[in-house]
């Protein structure tokens, strides 16, 4: 062995010393000064990323843009699922249940839904209370502009990479404010597969009267559904909700404004994977009734092994029966009515649930 590699620190001489000291403060420097940019925190509205391995995403995405394959998603985000809807659809119970498979990571930040990240990386309007977000408009593949497209990919790779466990390989993240915004996520992520998960019209209707009750209640907020096809609800503070038409707004409002937002999420969604192959409908109803043949047949389409999985939780399955008992006699008749005027409309649909 060489005689100089194998000495000791003290055994140097003071200038060798020197020359060595000097190096290793230069490289400490630069490596003190790396570390403080990576330690910059990045802001993208309220979503922050201060951890060396999520900045490597942030690189990771810029790099994939300068060389001209921007619309490639980082490895983690191949063939991310979304799973879409109305509001109390089922959403967040499918979200559950995929996310117990340990090839899949159902991503979430705050709440269930990934909003403070979604607004956060793209402004998108979403129309959450906690958010002080009061609009949920449209967005179509225009706003997918390079820079918020890979804004978005590299925050929600970020998050991906916080939560997902060994195995866990396919990003799982859901959403019902995004009905009016497919274009717009099919233009964020190209290759996503995407989950449709419905509720008959009654039971919906029923289920989010409690929900807009509820958060009443716990926001002090009124959710009004704007006349424009294109519009989710929007979410206003009560102080400020006087002046809106008391028949759109709830909780109090009529049940046939919200059979029409049922009507129109679904038109929506038809339209937008009308010409897509990685469209998967799952009726809640089979869910809660055929857990383990949907679940399967569901793992086999979105390409992880079926296990036979049951629901990891008990659900009452008269839950979809409800409505008959819980909704008044006029509300029904008005219902009646409407389902009746709006029959073409609702035959047409082929990925919801439209049993009587």
């Amino acid at each position: 062995m060489d005689g100089g590699a194998g000495r000791r620190w003290s055994d140097r001489s003071p200038q060798a010393t020197e020359r060595i000291s000097g190096r290793v403060q230069g490289s400490l420097a630069l490596i003190k000064s790396a570390f403080s940019a990576a330690r910059q925190v990045v802001w993208v509205g309220r979503c922050r990323f201060g951890i060396l391995r999520d900045l490597v995403s942030f690189s990771f995405s810029r790099e994939d843009s300068r060389s001209g394959n921007s619309m490639i998603a980082p490895a983690s985000l191949q063939r991310p699922i979304f799973i879409v809807g109305t509001v109390r659809s089922g959403t967040t119970l499918l979200a559950k249940c995929l996310g117990d498979h340990p090839e899949i990571c159902w991503v979430h930040d705050e709440g269930t839904e990934m909003s403070t990240t979604w607004h956060a990386a793209t402004r998108v309007s979403l129309g959450v209370p906690r958010l002080a977000c009061e609009h949920c408009l449209p967005a179509d593949a225009s706003a997918a502009t390079d820079a918020v497209r890979e804004q978005t990919r590299s925050a929600f790779d970020a998050l991906f990479r916080q939560n997902r466990a060994a195995g866990e390989h396919r990003f799982l993240g859901k959403n019902p404010h995004l009905w009016n915004k497919l274009p717009f996520l099919k233009a964020l992520f190209p290759d996503a597969e995407l989950v449709v998960t419905s509720r008959d019209l009654r039971s919906t209707v029923l289920s989010t009267q409690f929900l807009w009750m509820r958060l009443e209640r716990q926001y002090n907020v009124r959710h009004y559904l704007p006349p424009e096809d294109d519009r989710c609800f929007r979410c206003v503070s009560v102080a400020n909700s006087a002046d809106l038409d008391p028949e759109r707004l709830f909780p109090g409002g009529k049940v046939t404004v919200l059979a029409d937002y049922w009507l129109r999420a679904h038109e929506a969604i038809e339209r937008a994977v009308a010409s897509s192959s990685r469209a998967i409908c799952v009726r809640h109803r089979d869910l809660v009734e055929e857990s383990t043949r949907t679940l399967d047949r569901l793992h086999e389409r979105l390409g992880v092994k079926p296990r036979g999985d049951r629901l990891n939780t008990e659900i009452d399955v008269s839950r979809n029966q409800r409505w008959s008992v819980l909704l008044s006699e006029r509300e029904k008749h008005e219902l009646n009515d409407w389902i009746a005027e709006h029959a073409t409309r609702i035959a047409r649909l082929t990925c919801a649930d439209t049993t009587h």
